[in-house]
């Protein structure tokens, strides 16, 4: 159910970013989404400590929280931003299919993952979707407005 609500805002925060004027920065736009989800994840975070669950301090905890906070957080969206603006927000969804891919990839890479046959059977087929949708599904709006400026 999480997972559910989590792409649906997901998708409309990226159909909302054609919507975002002009004269909107990128960073006080992240900030301002960064404080809202602060704020309403805060009473979930008082109640794990009132019930005496923390997280551990740890080298390896402070690590990961550093990759989150940083990569797949605050440059993970300075990222999206421009690339939904490129290609519009329906192309750049198809690009999240690469998730698991990379999510295979780093368990393998930093937890000693192994690489099962359902990763090489699946990878090839999430590849090839994206390469045949992007190249013959329909244009976003703005690949059109791109191609229209140039003629």
């Amino acid at each position: 159910l999480w997972l559910v609500c989590a792409s649906f805002l997901w998708a409309l925060y990226s159909v909302l970013l054609k919507l975002k004027p002009a004269e909107v920065e990128v960073m006080p736009l992240l900030m301002a989404i960064t404080l809202v989800g602060a704020l309403m994840i805060l009473p979930l975070h008082l109640w794990e400590i009132s019930e005496g669950r923390v997280m551990a301090v740890t080298a390896d905890n402070l690590l990961v929280l550093g990759y989150v906070s940083v990569f797949a957080s605050v440059l993970a969206y300075l990222a999206w931003n421009p690339g939904v603006n490129a290609v519009g927000p329906n192309r750049a969804g198809l690009f999240l299919h690469l998730l698991p891919v990379f999510a295979a990839i780093f368990a393998w890479l930093f937890l000693g993952e192994r690489i099962e046959v359902y990763h090489l059977v699946g990878v090839p087929f999430i590849v090839v979707g994206i390469v045949l949708t992007s190249r013959f599904g329909p244009k976003s709006e703005a690949a059109s407005s791109a191609t229209a400026n140039t003629r």
